[in-house]
């Protein structure tokens, strides 16, 4: 009897420590400064009541569930901070068919408190004058491989996720604005090019970073080859150097581009953002380690 009470008794305080990492947030002083000590001060009240009950219920019952709670908040602290480091792998545990639980899922959510209170979240709203840090994708945020059709062929380079996590942080949105011709020379479905994206939204959500929004061209205007598909085969307005992608972001998020910037590894990058009228653009070496997060560092 005393086991399965052990066990209930266990389990109660289990749960309130993970409610805690959620509530914790509503408790005491609305200023975000005071999170962690918020945190700290809901374990500590779980923590005295137990040692209190350890001094008067002088039995094993609650010394037992006082050590095991103790443990419990120790292993608990641990996988949120550290989850992502143990064994390589970026989830601690797995629910087939549901995927993986991410521990920086739990940090989401307190931080949120954090971009509310600082005015961030309102100033997100789209009936407020946005600013954007664009970004080309190939030889920029990934590895530049020539015409990258397949997921296997993506990968971020040495800097991109904590650049990108910087803008998330800077009050920026992050827009990504590529040329896709592989669309119009049919090397690559839309469905393929949506996987690619798939796997730069995980990688970069594994380091804590994501984009807004992508936007691309999937035109060319030369005809003639082999397995091309005609109806992309055009003159469009939107491929780079012109302008079409920035401007419909601009649309659709309500951008000042006068206060926003382009980033890319081509002349076609720099000379879209002049012509959107973006308040400068950046040229940098293609898949040069570091240097996305060298110009963010100099913007924000």
């Amino acid at each position: 009897m005393k086991n399965y009470k052990l066990i209930i008794y266990i389990l109660i305080f289990s749960i309130i420590s993970i409610a805690s990492i959620y509530s914790s947030t509503f408790i005491l002083s609305s200023n975000y400064k005071y999170i962690y000590l918020k945190q700290i001060i809901w374990y500590l009240v779980g923590f005295i009541i137990l040692y209190f009950l350890t001094k008067i219920k002088k039995n094993s019952f609650y010394k037992y569930s006082f050590i095991l709670y103790v443990i419990f908040n120790i292993l608990l602290i641990l996988v949120l901070f550290f989850g992502d480091k143990i064994n390589g792998s970026k989830a601690w545990f797995n629910i087939p068919k549901l995927g993986a639980f991410q521990p920086s899922e739990f940090m989401k959510i307190i931080l949120a408190e954090k971009d509310i209170l600082s005015g961030k979240v309102k100033a997100r709203n789209l009936s407020q004058k946005q600013k954007a840090i664009f970004l080309d994708r190939d030889g920029t945020i990934n590895k530049y491989v020539g015409f990258l059709t397949k997921p296997e062929e993506f990968d971020l380079l040495p800097g991109v996720a904590e650049a990108i996590r910087q803008i998330n942080h800077s009050g920026y949105l992050c827009i990504v604005v590529s040329n896709q011709p592989v669309i119009a020379r049919g090397d690559c479905t839309f469905e393929q090019l949506q996987e690619i994206h798939d796997k730069m939204e995980t990688l970069l959500g594994q380091e804590g970073a994501f984009v807004d929004a992508i936007y691309y061209c999937p035109h060319h205007p030369d005809k003639g080859f082999e397995g091309e598909r005609p109806a992309y085969k055009i003159d469009c307005n939107c491929r780079k150097p012109k302008p079409g992608l920035l401007l419909q972001a601009a649309k659709d998020w309500n951008i000042d581009l006068s206060q926003s910037y382009m980033i890319g590894d081509s002349d076609r990058d720099v000379e879209a953002g002049n012509a959107a009228g973006c308040k400068q653009s950046f040229f940098i070496k293609t898949n040069e380690p570091d240097a996305l997060l060298s110009i963010v560092n100099k913007i924000i």
